[in-house]
């Protein structure tokens, strides 16, 4: 899910996004942007799966908030190693990653 404007499916296609994704949701193709609630569940549905189902990443505090109320699991961005450690432990919680010890 990203906040984007014409051009931006095209433009990052050179990256590989929908080769390693199983679906992009682009704000301007269907009108509705983070932090609006129904962007979350449009996603969760397109994705086929249930909020609590999802980890969310993102730089943006609003959207993590948002992405919350909606049921999610979220990270707000800060560093990549200390967003990789908290999706991690998030994952470790709802058993789809072995607990790292201590």
């Amino acid at each position: 899910m990203s906040n984007s404007g014409p051009g931006a499916r095209e433009q990052e296609r050179h990256h590989g996004f929908e080769d390693i994704t199983d679906d992009i949701v682009y704000s301007h193709e269907v009108g509705i942007v983070k932090p609006d609630p129904r962007v979350f569940a449009l996603t969760a549905e397109r994705l086929g799966v249930r909020p609590h189902e999802v980890l969310f990443l993102d730089d943006v505090e609003g959207h993590v908030l948002a992405a919350r109320a909606a049921g999610w699991q979220a990270v707000l961005h800060t560093s990549t190693p200390e967003s990789v450690a908290e999706m991690e432990q998030v994952l470790a919680q709802a058993g789809g990653l072995p607990k790292a010890s201590s």
